[in-house]
């Protein structure tokens, strides 16, 4: 036994979640869907445009595989995101990126909110509440509920 190699490996749910907003599923429409931490779009703002985008990510299970569904998100403002900004006070639209065809139409924000709750500049990401955020145009219309941490590069 004193020969045979030893290794302690340690797995936790603990393991770098400091933020208490953090959540692994969001509802879109109804709908739980696991949130995509691993493949990101990054976001950011840029100052002389006035404009900033960022982008919740989400697996949808299809089968034994899951499809990455991105939602992104552009807003126009004069400065960068801060705690306790709403994104839905700033001329906010949505591109859906899943397996609609609503990813050639703009949708525009219609009800509801998406608070900035914190911001991690070391680690590029801030945490977006959505409250009933409804975002509509034509015949697409989604509805966000949950907290999402998104990949944010504040240093643009």
């Amino acid at each position: 036994l004193a020969l045979m190699p030893f290794a302690l490996i340690s797995c936790g749910s603990d393991d770098d979640d400091d933020n208490p907003f953090s959540s692994n599923t969001i509802q879109i429409n109804g709908k739980s869907y696991e949130l995509d931490t691993y493949v990101v779009q990054e976001g950011s703002f840029d100052a002389e445009a006035g404009k900033g985008e960022f982008t919740v990510g989400v697996f949808n299970q299809v089968g034994n595989t899951k499809d990455c569904w991105y939602y992104q998100f552009s807003y126009t403002d004069s400065t960068k995101p801060k705690v306790g900004d709403d994104f839905s006070k700033k001329s906010l639209e949505l591109m859906a990126q899943d397996d609609s065809d609503a990813w050639y139409t703009t949708l525009t924000y219609k009800s509801g909110s998406a608070k900035v709750v914190s911001i991690d500049k070391s680690k590029d990401d801030m945490t977006i509440k959505f409250d009933n955020l409804k975002m509509a145009g034509g015949e697409y219309s989604y509805t966000f509920n949950g907290t999402a941490t998104v990949d944010f590069n504040f240093t643009r």
